[in-house]
């Protein structure tokens, strides 16, 4: 199962989805996996909440962002997630991605650039995707 950043953001911050996206990962029996942009985008996210946290700008601490790295790094981690490289083929996906099911073309799912990474690992690996949200559910994912 492909991980999308919406699924370790909801999880790490304890939203409303994490229980159920928690029992997904407990029942899954497959490979779980991971690319560079869904720690970056992570990441963002979660500083973004640190810094709501404390009040603070991420420019006045960029801390937080390393902060940041270890938490989702380390979830990850926790998980024994597996990191897959995007490779020159995985980016052509992604691009189709975007022409079909991007926010720029109109369509429903309004996948934007993690998105379209997102859908073109799960499809490439040929895994199902863990997200939160209705985006993926509007596209050919199963």
């Amino acid at each position: 199962m492909f991980i999308d950043a919406s699924a370790i953001v909801a999880i790490l911050n304890a939203e409303r989805d994490a229980v159920a996206i928690e029992q997904t990962l407990v029942n899954w029996n497959g490979r779980l996996f991971y690319s560079d942009i869904v720690l970056f985008e992570s990441t963002l996210a979660v500083a973004r909440i640190l810094a709501w946290t404390d009040k603070t700008t991420l420019r006045q601490n960029p801390q937080l962002l390393i902060n940041a790295w270890h938490r989702v790094f380390g979830f990850l981690q926790d998980i024994g997630a597996h990191y897959v490289p995007i490779t020159f083929d995985i980016g052509l996906k992604a691009q189709w991605a975007s022409r079909r099911y991007g926010k720029y073309v109109g369509h429903a799912a309004q996948l934007n650039l993690g998105d379209c990474y997102s859908y073109a690992m799960a499809k490439s690996l040929e895994v199902p995707l863990l997200y939160i949200g209705n985006d993926f559910s509007e596209t050919d994912l199963r």
